[in-house]
């Protein structure tokens, strides 16, 4: 990245990118390659296989000034692996990301743990005879939050899947369908926190 590039950077807002590619690891590593080589930043990165057989969702955080982005997007374009990118920062979409936080077990702690768990409708999912894992899904911000809390408990491990987004389709922009099971989630096209409610036949209920 040269000087000027690099203003562009520093002086830039956060983006989220979604790109649909070719399932394999020849895909990420053009990616990766290209963003360590052109020096683009990397805020977060996320991968997994999409709906459609054969592809891949890759889910980038990066900061960058318009100017740049537009580079940032070009390139990424010019991929042989990469079907589609798209900004979501400036479209109605959801994201999220979830964290598995792994905190000492002190039984005098026990009280405020739940509390917090509580608090962030969080849940447990591991516990040993030294340690308790939770695990949350929110925006990033709710993590970042969720962290802190928890830090004073004693934080032994802190694994996160970095940012997973999707657009919203402009007709449903606002619509916050209801499931059975809760998750709290950041719908930006409404501004707020929702409570979406994921259908899992037979799963146990979530209290609202």
């Amino acid at each position: 990245m040269n000087r000027k590039e690099k203003k562009m950077s520093e002086s830039g807002e956060r983006h989220t990118l979604s790109m649909l590619v070719d399932q394999g690891p020849e895909a990420l590593c053009r990616i990766v390659g290209l963003f360590c080589a052109k020096g683009f930043p990397i805020e977060s990165l996320c991968v997994a296989a999409a709906g459609e057989p054969g592809t891949s969702r890759v889910t980038l955080v990066t900061t960058a000034g318009a100017g740049l982005l537009e580079k940032i997007t070009k390139q990424l374009n010019k991929l042989i692996d990469v079907i589609k990118v798209s900004d979501l920062s400036k479209v109605p979409s959801v994201q999220c990301e979830t964290a598995l936080i792994k905190v000492q077990a002190r039984p005098r702690q026990w009280a405020a743990l739940m509390r917090i768990v509580h608090m962030h409708r969080c849940r447990l999912v591991d516990a040993g005879a030294r340690h308790y894992t939770v695990e949350a899904t929110g925006e990033e911000q709710d993590i970042e939050t969720l962290v802190r809390l928890l830090r004073p408990l004693g934080i032994m491990e802190v694994a996160r899947t970095g940012r997973a987004a999707l657009s919203r389709h402009k007709e449903e922009t606002g619509i916050v369908e209801e499931f059975r099971l809760g998750r709290r989630v950041r719908d930006s096209s409404m501004g707020h926190l929702n409570e979406l409610r994921i259908g899992i036949q037979g799963g146990p209920r979530i209290p609202a």
